[in-house]
Order: C-alpha cells, then structure tokens, then sequence
C-alpha cells in the first residue's frame, strides 16, 4: 500500500512540472528556418537557445525590412540559421542586368553581374560597389520561402535587401519590402559595355499618365530614344482639344523636348458616336518636366496654354 501511494506521489509531481514548463513557455512557438547562402557557400549551423535570441533575430529581421505582409499589418517573423546551400552563377543571372530606381526624382542605376557582383550609380555622379548575398527565408508553417538579394558594400555594411517580384504587367521588379515605403529597383536597359543608360534612368520618372482637373497626358517611351507624350483637354464629355509631341530628352535641363513638331487638334463626337478633328497647328514646340515634389509641369511654347498648371501621376 505504501508503495502504490508513493507511485502516485512520483506521478503527481511529474505532471505538476510538465504543467509549470508549460505555463512558462507561453504554448507553443512557430519554427522558422532561414538558409543563408553566400558566394564561399559556408555552412553555418545556429540554434536559438533562449527567448531572448529569438527577439534579437526579430529585431534584425525588422531592420532589413524582412517582414511578411498580412492584411493591413507587418508581421516581423522571427528565423533560425540551419544552414547554407551552394550558390552558383545561376543563382545570380536571375537578377543580372540593369536596374533603375523608381518613384524618386534622383534616380539611381544599378547594375548586378552574374558572378554576384554590382555597381549602384548615382545621376550627380559617383559610384558604389560591392557584392551580394543570397538568403532564403522560410515563413511559418506552410514553407513559404521568400529570396533575398543583401547587397553588402565594399566595407562589409549591408547596403540593402531585396526580393525579385513580377507586378501585375509581368515586369519584374527589385522590392526592399513589403509596403509603400519599399525601395523599387524596375528591370531596364544598358549599353554594350554593360554601363547604365543614364537617360533612360532618368526619363523613367516621366513614363506614365498624369492629370490637372480635365487635362491627362500620357507619356511612353518609342523605344528608339525618342517619347511620345499625348495630351487631352476635355471641354465637355463630347469635344476638347488634343496635343502630339514626339520628344527626345534633354539632359542639359534635365527634361523631355519638342522642337517643331507638335500636333494641336480640336475634336468633337456627335450623338451617333461619330468624331471629327479639325487640325490648328502642326509645328509646336513644348517641354516636359518635373518639380521639387515629383509632379510634372507642361510647358507649352506656342500659346502658353499649360501655365501654372500642376499634373500628379493617376
């Protein structure tokens, strides 16, 4: 009989610590794993050992702007280095090409070589070097695994990470994050020495459409070095007034040009939905450029009809 009861006792006290350990821990955590591979393709292997390991590698994680997107918040997700998998060159010609910034005014180009190298230059001249890293972050349960490119400078100092992503016109962009405030980096072109097309970089801040109350104008790239930038006035829902520029872009004032070539037309639609145009004038000139705070102004030399007049992108 004694001897059941200290059977018991035993038992008692075995659940009573298993209850405690768990109590302390706070349930169970999600086990996230992150392979880091580098260009020596090091294996390195690294437990978390303590609650606090775990929050400083969150910490990071949130520096590098490493966090998964969930709904309207960022969910910084913690990560455990289990090891590193070679990286070859084609891990690398992924990437490989000639980048440029998007949505800023100065814009800067970069330029990624397959052996993992790169060169980051900036419009006011001056250049960066350094070399890049590859990280593979798995998230959660599901093994969603996000790729990212750390650009490290020549000092070692990590510059910037990025991801490769499509958008949703298929061009793939460089993104350093998950929100609006995110670095874009957008896929272009460079010349036969592999230098970026510093005019292309620049004119990448004019592409798109822009709008000031009834006006829109539309501004592409003919791919030729020359741009199209088309503008419609509307009156009224049924006529206005249409403006054609072929424009070439001038570095000296940091703009795109029209010498002599603009096409200026009135338009009308009738009620059947047929339209007619009666053509102004066929040799305007104009130029298109951008203010302090990223909106285009359209300057137009024949009548001036553009004058204060502030277009923002839509």
């Amino acid at each position: 009989m004694k001897k059941m009861i200290s059977c018991i006792a035993i038992l008692t006290m075995l659940v009573s610590m298993v209850s405690c350990g768990n109590t302390e821990s706070g349930g169970t955590s999600e086990n996230v794993s992150k392979v880091s591979a580098t260009t020596s393709a090091a294996i390195t292997t690294t437990a978390d050992t303590s609650k606090e390991e775990k929050t400083t590698a969150a910490n990071a994680k949130s520096d590098n702007k490493k966090a998964e997107s969930n709904g309207n918040s960022t969910t910084v997700v913690a990560d455990d280095n289990i090891g590193a998998s070679p990286v070859t060159k084609t891990d690398y010609m992924q990437i490989a090409g000639v980048w440029y910034e998007e949505n800023v005014l100065d814009t800067r180009a970069l330029t990624i070589d397959g052996d993992g190298t790169y060169k980051l230059s900036y419009r006011g001249g001056g250049s960066e070097y350094g070399n890049i890293q590859i990280e593979r972050q798995v998230l959660g349960a599901d093994d969603v695994t996000n790729i990212w490119y750390c650009f490290y400078r020549e000092d070692g100092t990590l510059w910037e990470s990025f991801r490769l992503t499509a958008r949703e016109n298929m061009s793939p962009a460089l993104v350093s994050g998950f929100d609006n405030t995110a670095t874009v980096f957008g896929l272009g072109d460079g010349d036969s020495s592999g230098e970026p097309d510093n005019s292309l970089a620049a004119v990448k801040r004019f592409m798109g459409n822009w709008s000031c109350g009834r006006c829109y104008i539309s501004i592409s790239s003919n791919g030729d070095g020359t741009y199209n930038a088309d503008v419609k006035w509307s009156s009224s829902a049924a006529e206005g007034s249409a403006w054609t520029y072929i424009c070439t872009y001038d570095a000296e004032n940091d703009a795109l040009v029209c010498s002599g070539s603009g096409v200026n037309v009135d338009y009308v639609y009738t009620e059947d939905g047929q339209s007619s145009h009666t053509e102004n004038y066929n040799n305007g000139s104009a130029m298109f450029y951008t203010d302090n705070n990223g909106n285009l102004l359209w300057h137009d030399y024949y009548a001036n009809v553009a004058d204060e007049m502030v277009f923002t992108g839509c």
